[in-house]
């Protein structure tokens, strides 16, 4: 899936709620968000992205300026943490384009 985002140039919502995905897909996603420019909405609703998922995630939020709405990702399904969220949130502050997180 990673890789089919790198080549993507149409699909925007990608929901990928309680597909089990763990930290190392999480990686692997948040590769492809960095050279992606097509994705507005990615949901992570009910994964285990772990706290070195939300590293890579927040490394792809500081580069990446088509998502607009990050959904989820902040729940207690997803393991973060503490240092996980504090990885978003200080990703998020140079992120002017994502306008929703929920």
């Amino acid at each position: 899936m990673a890789q089919a985002l790198h080549e993507n140039n149409s699909l925007q919502d990608l929901d990928l709620q309680w597909n089990f995905i763990k930290c190392s897909a999480t990686k692997a996603l948040a590769t492809a968000l960095l050279t992606n420019a097509t994705i507005q909405l990615l949901d992570l609703r009910g994964n285990s992205v772990g706290m070195e998922g939300a590293k890579a995630l927040a490394n792809a939020l500081k580069s990446n300026r088509s998502l607009k709405s990050l959904k989820y990702v902040l729940t207690h399904e997803n393991s973060l943490g503490m240092d996980g969220a504090i990885f978003i949130a200080t990703a998020l502050k140079g992120n002017h384009q994502l306008t929703y997180i929920k």
